[in-house]
C-alpha cells in the first residue's frame, strides 16, 4: 500500500481517485476539469493524500490547511474516503498518519474533523488513532443542500 500526497502533476491521478471514491455515488457533484484540480493542488494549503494498492486509488483523504493570524495553523480534514473492499484493512490508518505528518511539517497547532455521532466507523477510526472526541457542540450550516435532512 503507498500513500502519496498528490501535487499539481498528479490531477489526473487526482481525478481517478475523487471519481472513483469520493465521487462514486454522487452523479449529482460536477467533475471539474483537470487543469481546475492541478490548479487547487498547486495550493499548498490543499491537501488530497490517497492511498493506492497496485497503482489504483482505494482511498484518499481531502484536507485543508486553515491559516490563524496568530501564526499557527490549523489542519481540517474534510473527508475520508475508502472503497468499501479495503475498509478495515488500515487504509484509514495509513491515510490518518499521513495527515498526521502534513499537521508536523506545517506546525498546525490541531488537526480535527466533524463527522455525525451515528457515524460509528468514523468515530471508531478516529478513536484508534489516537484522536479525541470534543464535548458535543453545535453545527451551523448555510447554502444549498447545507446538511442533509436527518429523520428521527
Amino acid at each position: 500500500m503507498e500513500i502519496r500526497r498528490l501535487s499539481r502533476e498528479d490531477a489526473r491521478l487526482a481525478f481517478d481517485a475523487l471519481c472513483a471514491i469520493a465521487w462514486c455515488d454522487r452523479p449529482d457533484v460536477p467533475r471539474p476539469p483537470q487543469y481546475l484540480i492541478a490548479r487547487w493542488l498547486a495550493r499548498s494549503e490543499n491537501v488530497l493524500c490517497v492511498a493506492l494498492e497496485s497503482g489504483q486509488p482505494v482511498g484518499l483523504c481531502l484536507a485543508y490547511v486553515l491559516d490563524r493570524p496568530d501564526g499557527r495553523p490549523m489542519l481540517w480534514v474534510h473527508e475520508i474516503e475508502v472503497l468499501a473492499a479495503h475498509r478495515r484493512c488500515g487504509v484509514g490508518r495509513l491515510l490518518l498518519a499521513a495527515i498526521e505528518r502534513v499537521e508536523r511539517e506545517t506546525g498546525a497547532a490541531k488537526a480535527w474533523v466533524i463527522t455525525e455521532s451515528n457515524n460509528r466507523a468514523a468515530r471508531a477510526l478516529y478513536g484508534s488513532c489516537g484522536w479525541a472526541e470534543q464535548e458535543p457542540s453545535t453545527l451551523f450550516a448555510r447554502g444549498r443542500n447545507a446538511l442533509p435532512e436527518v429523520n428521527e
